[in-house]
């Protein structure tokens, strides 16, 4: 990367956390990764969803619709329902978003770089989407949605400035954009400093805090309205794996929790270092 996505700056930098590079005029830091579309791809293979990033991707179905209730409500508080609401994600993955609010929205369509996840939404669950990069489908496309998702995305797109504002040039006034993602500036990312969980390039780019966000929607074209700490709710088994990677101790505490059954228990966790930003293109 040449320049920083939010502020344009494209002199002054700092090393941080020995992998990253920090912006030193708006702070935003980032992996200095230039990756093209092929490399993107095979990060986020079929492995990604089932091995690396997750343990079983549709297993967690029953989760991911828990957190897609939580989302939906926060969305419900900000659509005019006077108007046809139209919704369309971005990184939709296997579609369980776009599925369990589908009837909330007179349409809705996803896209993702997945292939295998696209076909599942295609064949499985019956859902409008498209298995490409949103800066090259059709801007007509664009225009036939208000209402904008990005969960868990941001971070991990290599232009994320691009991706705005073709959204805020392809949609109409008031059309809103919601976006999670993890807050390096909260008190656990400070602490974790580099072992932070989030900090793993390339498939996380960017490590935006509340200014940098909101500096970058709005240089986009979006007024920022709402940046709010939020949860999610997770299987015992992902947490675990997650807590104990790569240590000794994993394969018997997982043996343990097989055997009481607990496995598959739904935790809600919120260490408030994940920010759900709520947006309205001006």
């Amino acid at each position: 990367m040449s320049n920083c996505i939010v502020c344009d700056n494209n002199k002054y930098f700092k090393i941080k956390f020995e992998i990253l590079k920090e912006c030193q005029v708006c702070k935003h830091i980032f992996a200095d990764l230039d990756l093209n579309l092929d490399e993107v791809k095979k990060i986020y293979s079929k492995n990604y969803f089932f091995g690396e990033e997750y343990i079983d991707y549709i297993n967690d179905r029953k989760q991911i619709e828990k957190n897609s209730s939580i989302r939906l409500k926060v969305i419900e508080k900000y659509i005019n329902n006077k108007i046809k609401n139209n919704l369309f994600e971005i990184g939709c993955a296997y579609g369980f978003f776009l599925n369990y609010s589908k009837k909330k929205f007179n349409k809705v369509c996803g896209i993702d770089i997945n292939k295998e996840s696209i076909q599942f939404a295609e064949d499985k669950l019956n859902l409008n989407v498209y298995c490409d990069d949103l800066l090259n489908i059709n801007k007509n496309i664009i225009n036939n949605y208000n209402v904008f998702c990005m969960f868990d995305v941001i971070e991990h797109l290599n232009n994320p400035a691009a991706v705005i504002n073709n959204i805020n040039l392809n949609t109409k006034k008031d059309s809103l954009l919601f976006i999670t993602t993890g807050d390096i500036s909260s008190l656990n990312a400070r602490i974790k400093g580099k072992n932070w969980r989030l900090i793993h390039p390339p498939s996380h780019l960017h490590y935006f805090k509340k200014s940098t966000i909101k500096l970058l929607l709005e240089k986009n074209g979006f007024e920022v309205l709402s940046i709010k700490s939020c949860g999610y709710y997770r299987n015992l088994n992902f947490i675990l794996s997650k807590i104990f990677y790569k240590k000794k101790y994993l394969n018997l505490i997982l043996k343990i929790s097989s055997f009481l059954k607990i496995l598959n228990l739904d935790i809600y966790m919120n260490l408030f270092d994940i920010m759900l930003v709520v947006a309205k293109k001006k």
